[in-house]
């Protein structure tokens, strides 16, 4: 839903396409992932994957879906929760 009704908001789609590299995970894929040369698989008791926990998850726990912005070096610089409006991405990403 998230992906359809904001991700598709055409002044937040021009934002993310010129200044950053965007990444979708299925934190449900049974997939190994490479990740800074660290694999990251999926954790059967935990339901999902260890790579969108290891991004996603902040003092609170883990809640879907997830809005991870990482900076050039790698870091993340802000962990989002929850569904979030585009409106909302638009200010974060100009404050950047």
């Amino acid at each position: 839903m998230q992906e359809n009704l904001t991700f598709e908001d055409n002044p937040l789609a021009a934002i993310l396409n010129k200044d950053y590299y965007c990444l979708k995970i299925n934190a449900e894929s049974k997939d190994n992932i490479n990740f800074l040369g660290r694999i990251y698989k999926f954790n059967v008791s935990g339901g999902y994957h260890q790579l969108a926990e290891m991004l996603g998850k902040n003092e609170e726990g883990l809640i879907f879906p997830a809005t991870i912005i990482i900076n050039k070096d790698l870091q993340v610089v802000n962990r989002l929760q929850g569904f979030q409006k585009a409106k909302k991405l638009i200010e974060i990403t100009q404050n950047k």
